[in-house]
């Protein structure tokens, strides 16, 4: 797979803004080992513009998401409207009411082969098909510019998916309409879609799947979801905690790598509404009786002016609607955490069965358990000795696992195992000589930690330099060594100048600096480097051997 440097890969949520806007049809959507699509860059017909990077919602973030307070309710549609939804039904009423105008609703559906990808139709059997969780990524193909042909001629449009689809849409879109409304659900992450067929096609075997109902509710609502299958043999049923599959979505095993450090899983929404299942209604009072008649309830945010006024017009079609105030859910305010076996789970899928990579990392027994506490802030002399016991426990036989105490701040088994040593075991190689201890104090150890990756075309470095500037940070070649030194001073004069005195004083000037080997073949121009965020990423193409090389070349940093 070819690099690109659109975002930061690993905060690429695949909304496909990118692929939709690029003038000269120059990015195609890939996908990778895990079975998520990533945006590729043909390079031969790239013109450079830009404006991939310009629209990106990673990038843009601020601009992506409402501004101001949104008003919270609980709400509940009809009772015939939410036995077929995932919980209170404010999607149908948005959906019924935008078709009733003569405009399209776009939303997600299964198609033959069991992908979920976004369709725009105004075709009420099609939208009916939407209702529900699908429970894996969608893809939205080329919909953002048929929702941008309809918006054009003044037809009124839906548009739901998750905050980074929205937000996708919104930065394709590049400038308001007010017969878009767009609706982002609270979104727990999204799992790869070829681990769901693969899981299908395992658990059915010859039959084929023709759709899957994640929230079969049978009048429950709550913790009694059935999960129903239906093949072109039959219909099956499980309990929502018998499903393997639930099991390691909820665990977030199979989640995209972008969910576990999603951008907007906040307060600050990117839709016009935002729905989710109103768990915690039964401690709302005026809503106990609502939740308690297990036909599911909604939390409905409305976020701007334009949501205000349409939600005033629907008000009458809700069978209820109960204001709150201070309602959040976890993933209105963080991502979901990465389960420290998932990329364990990942790799074990290619070789067995997803039953199987489930047990063997989620559900395996250990006959040693490590208690690590996990303070705010790195304790390294309790990681060595996590580490030291953990090694000692599997040179002795035994399968251990570490327990973290303090599971908002986990560091996992792998990082006890694999952080600390780098350095001195593995390529690459950082001199400690070259690096000033007192630039930012006990976090120093912290700088320029590197993560390497391969791809086909060639090895993909992201180096950590928090606190830097682009302009203080430089990537030169010498002698075949990929070199990135940092450097950062300070204006003592101006310093004196101020009135204020320091309580404590931790940052100085200083200076960093770390090479990696990559042959001297490689030229200035093949190494490709981008500074965002705090985070310097360098991919450094595979390349035959040439017979001359210049000792020093500069590489440009964009």
């Amino acid at each position: 797979m070819q690099n690109n440097f659109i975002c930061d890969r690993n905060l690429c949520t695949g909304c496909t803004a990118c692929f939709n806007k690029c003038p000269v049809s120059a990015i195609k959507m890939e996908e990778n080992d895990e079975g998520f699509l990533y945006p590729v860059i043909d390079e031969n017909l790239c013109i450079n513009c830009g404006l991939c990077k310009k629209i990106c919602p990673v990038n843009n973030v601020n601009d992506c998401v409402n501004t101001g307070e949104s008003l919270q309710y609980i709400a509940a549609a009809p009772d015939n409207v939410r036995k077929i939804s995932s919980s209170g039904g404010m999607f149908n009423i948005v959906a019924t009411y935008v078709l009733n105008s003569g405009g399209y609703v776009c939303g997600v559906v299964y198609d033959d082969n069991m992908n979920a990808v976004h369709i725009l139709t105004n075709d009420k059997q099609d939208v009916l098909r939407m209702s529900g969780s699908k429970y894996v990524q969608s893809y939205p193909g080329n919909c953002f510019q048929q929702i941008k042909e309809k918006l054009d001629k003044n037809i009124k449009v839906l548009f739901t998916g998750c905050p980074c689809q929205v937000a996708g849409l919104k930065q394709y879109l590049n400038k308001e309409y007010e017969n878009l409304i767009t609706m982002d659900l609270i979104c727990h992450g999204t799992p790869s879609p070829e681990l769901l067929k693969k899981f299908l096609k395992e658990e059915y075997q010859n039959e084929k799947v023709l759709d899957v109902n994640f929230r079969y509710k049978k009048d429950n609502w709550g913790t009694e979801y059935n999960i129903v299958t239906k093949t072109d043999s039959g219909i099956y049923s499980n309990k929502i905690n018998d499903h393997i599959y639930t099991k390691a979505f909820a665990h977030n095993m199979c989640l995209r790598i972008s969910c576990t450090e999603c951008q907007f899983a906040q307060k600050q929404r990117t839709g016009d509404f935002t729905i989710g299942d109103a768990w915690g209604a039964n401690k709302i009072f005026k809503a106990k009786r609502l939740y308690k008649d297990k036909k599911g309830a909604s939390i409905l945010l409305v976020n701007n002016s334009k949501a205000k006024n349409l939600f005033n017009k629907l008000k009458k079609e809700f069978k209820q609607i109960i204001p709150v105030k201070n309602y959040s859910q976890p993933n209105m305010q963080y991502p979901s955490a990465k389960h420290p076996s998932r990329d364990d789970f990942f790799e074990k899928n290619k070789t067995m069965t997803f039953r199987k990579a489930f047990e063997e990392t989620f559900c395996s027994k250990k006959n040693v358990a490590i208690l690590n506490h996990c303070w705010e802030n790195c304790n390294f002399g309790a990681v060595l000795t996590g580490y030291a016991l953990n090694k000692v426990c599997k040179l002795l036989g035994y399968n251990a696992q570490t327990i973290n105490y303090n599971f908002g701040n986990e560091m996992s088994e792998n990082y006890i195992q694999n952080s600390l040593f780098d350095d001195f075991f593995d390529f690459p190689y950082v001199d400690d000589k070259k690096t000033e201890r007192k630039l930012y104090g006990h976090n120093a150890a912290n700088l320029m930690k590197t993560d390497i990756q391969e791809y086909d075309d060639g090895y993909q470095l992201e180096i950590d330099l928090p606190g830097f500037k682009k302009d203080e940070v430089h990537a030169e070649l010498k002698d075949g060594y990929l070199v990135v030194s940092a450097e950062k001073g300070l204006d003592e004069d101006e310093q004196d100048k101020k009135t204020g005195k320091y309580l404590r004083r931790e940052r100085y000037a200083g200076s960093c600096q770390r090479s990696f080997y990559v042959g001297k073949d490689i030229t200035e121009e093949d190494i490709k480097a981008q500074f965002q965020h705090g985070m310097l990423t360098l991919f450094v193409p595979k390349k035959e051997a040439k017979p001359v090389v210049e000792e020093k070349k500069h590489i440009t940093i964009e």
